[in-house]
């Protein structure tokens, strides 16, 4: 049997996404978040996603947390200075 897709899902804390994907049961989601310590970080986690500590101004932490991954579903609210 193969492994459930892999998605990583960014503004995975303040969105239905992961709640969907988790739901239907048939991926693996890793939230990414700047704070796993987040209650809403933790009510993912119970539900069975991968939380993640990652800053999207990071380069490194980006590459890091896309590593595996089959899918991305990113949301960002970036503003250029």
């Amino acid at each position: 049997m193969s492994q459930k897709p892999l998605i990583v899902v960014s503004g995975a804390t303040g969105g239905s996404v992961a709640n969907s994907l988790l739901a239907t049961r048939n991926y693996r989601v890793r939230e990414l978040t700047r704070n796993p310590d987040s209650d809403k970080a933790k009510a993912l986690a119970s539900k069975g996603a991968e939380v993640f500590k990652c800053n999207l101004s990071i380069k490194e932490d980006v590459k890091n947390a896309l590593s595996g991954a089959d899918i991305a579903w990113i949301v960002t609210n970036f503003w250029d200075p």
